[in-house]
């Protein structure tokens, strides 16, 4: 209301002072020739984002305007000196004040330093000391350095193309800007590869403000007036012409972050590329939309958002997303963080660091949950992962907390994966979000239903190509996982121990195996709760199930498995829904009739479980029947065959394997039809229905052969109602052996008359193999590699993908043959081999090309990091010893690594470099990889 109420007092203001005596004289505007994109100069005329605001203000005043584009220098001296009215806009600093007076801000813009790609990573501007940085002569950047960081040293040039001009030639190695480089350079590809976009430094923050001569009031409002008029969607229209990637028709922005491989990041050549743009595009083409991306800074995310520059925000947990205007859209995934450390630091679990420096990200989302379950970490905080790795390299922290993939990437491009150690536990979950203006309902629903138009493998499709490790991907591993809500996530992380109450001695559902371990139909559906919900579940065992039920309620455990719901258990308890029907039946000696219907043991002693559900309901419904409760079922049953009660009633799988397990051939079990079958659930203690929830999501996920399965395991003897197991063993071991015998007859024959055409198949099969494979790994040889070189350059040349070859020569093989002889060294080239191909995929090609030289093609890459990390693996595997007949040998490998097409389009041309890289590492110090 009161920006509202202001446009209309300053229409008013500027109708009457200014437009009643407006003229056709036209107001000189002088503008900047080089400062891209908010003013600048194609080919002499003035262009950019402000020159177009200043345009549209002319129109709405019927101002006619001059404007003028020169070296920012002369600008100001235009100023000065009176031959200008109006300065396009430019920055608020001490000795501008001096002589000019300023209008509400145009633009929010910040101040950087953009850095040669050759430097280390700079976080900091005090870490440029011993850097040349280029800036043009009168600009703001000189003033603020110059304020801010009087240390540095910087250089004057007389236009931005002359700062580039100086950059490119490497006259200076760092040089300022705003936010990036101008597409008007004639070099600005090159500039831009070795100043890589994300590379750049922000140092300040700063506005672009119209300027006046100094006490010119009324120009000064006449300047306020005609801006108020603008609506916001031709305020918006000009800013997305400028910040939109594609012109004037932006269609839907999406903010992005620079430097988050391999989610989101910016090429060498400033274009964004990452797995979350890549499921952008997807979501895009899917549904219609044309998208585009900016880099999100959080210098100035709050201006984008206000300015409406920007639609969509995609937000890592790691970002500073603080824009009280922004609210979440959609999950898109959700990744994992974990604790890093040096490898030499030998910490492997959180407890060792207890009031040690901790390092963790400012605005992790997963800060609470960390914060609350390891109070006693000494936590400090860091802007990004750079830094975190920095300060652990420097041991001014033990180790840090970060998200996995991001971390590694990382890593990977500083060379430095192989120093540090990631512990599996604790593993914290962290979504990845779209966010929107809050309030923006209609894309928040756009969003929702784009995403659900795309099927999880298409999106495990995109994840394949950027994150390698199978264990750490999210969409491939989706269909095996339960989805949970974002409240249920943050639930899980509060409680990272989840204890189930279970009886020691309780088959086939549950007991301790002769090894000690918990086992049963019970344990595999612990296991697999586990692996759908990421849950920890620990087993808390007892003797009886009374005591199971005990231990529940009392909250000494916080779920029991296998209970039925009753209306006493329901007072104490919440139950998840049932998962498999549990028949009851009547254990009972071989010489009794068969019982179907319990009003047949009216006047009968029935033995029954302590804690069982039916106990009670017995009572009410058949008091005629006498009831003797035991604490097992062992015990129980042992009464049956001494005669001591009729019968005793359990749930059939347990009573058939009981009955196994005690070898008891002279009872025999009768399935009863008058007690309603119950159905297994989970009892889980009143105070927790968020686990409810979670169990009841990961059952609804437990398909029919899963259950199969697991029951089969354990239940592989089948009792029919008055059938002894004795008896069903015969017959099945009699018709058995009947059947193996007529099958034996039959495959015999058959392989009488095909003996000889399988050995001369066999026979031509291995002539063809030894011709493309080598004959002691079973390797692809030189002629097959070249082949399938050759066939994976016709199909790059199509896709535009990266490949890469790797040329490996291992490193102390011939001492190992010369030492151990020939025989000793061939299995060691066959471990080699064999380690190898545990690595690379299957749509990678291994080739040994004689002696210890091993040559990998990795295709379909879509970045280099990919090729580092395969490299880095190949290593890894080597670093273990190769165990011998007398002893352990160490071995290791120097690989130089070729990226098609940037060194080479050829076979030769790319084996060529693979190998003068590998001769490099080789000089050096062995064990390890290069790329150009």
């Amino acid at each position: 209301m009161t920006s509202w109420l202001y446009r209309i007092f300053g229409f008013l203001v500027f109708a009457v002072s200014h437009f009643a005596s407006a003229n056709d004289e036209p107001i000189t505007i002088v503008s900047s020739a080089d400062t891209y994109p908010y003013h600048f100069s194609v080919n002499g005329k003035p262009t950019g984002m402000l020159i177009d605001m200043w345009r549209l203000w002319s129109d709405k005043t019927g101002q006619p305007v001059n404007i003028l584009s020169l070296p920012w220098y002369q600008t100001l001296e235009m100023m000065q000196t009176g031959e200008a009215q109006i300065h396009a806009g430019l920055a608020i600093n001490p000795e501008r004040e001096g002589f000019l007076d300023f209008a509400s801000p145009l633009a929010h813009v910040t101040s950087n330093v953009f850095i040669h790609r050759s430097l280390p990573d700079i976080k900091q501007a005090t870490s440029l000391t011993p850097y040349l940085i280029g800036s043009v002569k009168g600009a703001n950047h000189v003033n603020l350095l110059n304020k801010l960081y009087p240390q540095l040293r910087v250089s004057e040039y007389e236009r931005q193309f002359d700062v580039y001009d100086a950059a490119v030639r490497g006259d200076v190695l760092a040089f300022t800007g705003l936010n990036r480089i101008s597409n008007q350079y004639e070099n600005a590809r090159e500039l831009e590869k070795k100043y890589p976009n994300h590379r750049k430094l922000t140092y300040h923050t700063l506005s672009l403000h119209p300027a006046v001569s100094e006490g010119n009031e009324a120009l000064l409002q006449s300047i306020e007036a005609g801006f108020a008029l603008f609506t916001d969607e031709e305020r918006s229209a000009i800013y997305r012409r400028w910040f939109g990637t594609s012109g004037e028709q932006a269609g839907i922005v999406i903010a992005i972050l620079p430097d988050a491989p391999p989610y989101m990041m910016l090429d060498e050549d400033g274009n964004p590329g990452g797995m979350v743009v890549d499921i952008w595009k997807l979501w895009g083409q899917r549904n219609g939309y044309k998208v585009n991306f900016v880099v999100q800074d959080r210098h100035t995310l709050n201006s984008q958002m206000e300015l409406q520059l920007v639609d969509i925000v995609s937000a890592l947990p790691s970002a500073d997303i603080s824009h009280e205007g922004l609210e979440p859209a959609n999950q898109i995934m959700t990744l994992k963080a974990q604790f890093y450390s040096p490898e030499t630091s030998n910490v492997r679990q959180l407890s060792q660091l207890e009031n040690r420096p901790v390092g963790v990200l400012r605005q992790a989302s997963y800060l609470p949950q960390l914060q609350s379950q390891y109070p006693q970490l000494n936590l400090r905080y860091y802007d990004d992962h750079f830094e975190m790795i920095q300060a652990t390299i420097a041991d001014e922290i033990v180790g840090f907390f970060g998200l996995s993939n991001l971390t590694e990437y990382v890593l990977i491009q500083r060379n430095q994966l192989n120093q540090f150690v990631r512990l599996p536990e604790p593993s914290f979950a962290a979504e990845v979000l779209s966010m929107v203006g809050r309030g923006n309902e209609n894309l928040k629903h756009r969003i929702q239903l784009g995403f659900e138009s795309i099927d999880i493998s298409d999106l495990a499709d995109i994840e394949r190509r950027w994150v390698l490790a199978p264990k750490d991907r999210y969409f491939e591993n989706l269909p095996l996982s339960v989805e949970l809500s974002r409240q249920e996530n943050q639930w899980l992380a509060r409680h990272p121990v989840i204890r189930l109450g279970a009886v020691r001695n309780y088959p086939p559902f549950e007991f301790v195996d002769d090894l000690g371990n918990f086992s049963g139909v019970n344990a595999d559906l612990v296991e697999w709760l586990e692996s759908r919900t990421g849950m920890r579940i620990d087993v808390v065992l007892y003797a009886s199930w009374q005591q199971v039920l005990d231990a529940v309620m009392a909250h000494k455990v916080d779920f029991v498995a296998a209970i039925s719901d009753t209306p006493e258990r329901k007072t104490a308890l919440s139950f998840s829904n049932g998962y498999w029907p549990t028949p009851w039946a009547i254990a009972m000696r071989e010489e009794e009739l068969l019982i179907s219907q319990l009003s047949q043991l009216h006047g009968k002693t029935l033995g029954v479980i302590a804690g069982y559900q039916v106990i009670p309901w017995l009572r009410r419904n058949h008091p005629e029947i006498q009831l003797k409760v035991f604490d097992s079922g062992q015990e129980g049953l042992n009464a049956v065959a001494r005669g001591e009660v009729f019968g005793l009633l359990d749930n059939l799988t347990v009573a058939v394997a009981t009955v196994r397990e005690l070898g008891l051939s002279n009872l025999k079990l009768s399935t009863l039809h008058d007690i309603q079958q119950e159905s297994s659930k989970f009892g889980i203690r009143k105070d927790w229905p968020e686990l409810v929830s979670i169990l009841n999501k990961a059952l609804q996920m437990l398909t029919e052969n899963e259950r199969r399965t697991i029951l089969s395991k354990w239940l592989d003897l089948t009792i029919d109602q008055g059938v002894s197991s004795e008896k069903i063993w015969r017959v099945s071991v009699q018709v058995g052996a009947l059947v193996l015998l007529a099958m034996s007859l039959m495959v015999l024959w058959n392989r009488r008359l095909n003996r000889e055409i399988e050995r001369r198949r066999a026979a031509e099969e291995t002539v063809r193999h030894l011709a493309r494979h080598d004959e002691l790994t079973g390797l692809a040889n030189r002629r097959q590699f070249e082949d399938a070189m050759s066939q994976a350059l016709e199909n790059h040349a199509r896709t535009k993908n990266l490949m890469a070859l790797m040329f490996i020569d291992l490193d102390g093989f011939k001492e190992i043959n010369d030492k151990y002889g020939h025989a000793i060294g061939d299995a060691v080239l066959k471990g080699v081999a064999d380690r190898f191909q545990g690595v690379v995929r299957r749509s990678d090609t291994l080739a040994r090309f004689g002696g210890d030289e091993f040559v990998v093609l990795a295709t379909n890459l879509h970045h280099r990091l990919h090729a580092a990390e395969l490299a880095r693996k190949l290593l890894q595997v080597l670093s273990e010893p190769f165990e011998l007949s007398d002893g352990n040998a160490k071995l290791s490998a120097s690989i130089g690594v070729a990226v098609y097409p940037e060194d080479g389009e050829s076979i030769e041309s790319l084996l060529r470099c693979a190998d003068a890289l590998m001769y490099r590492i080789k000089d050096a110090d062995k064990n390890g990889y290069m790329l150009t």
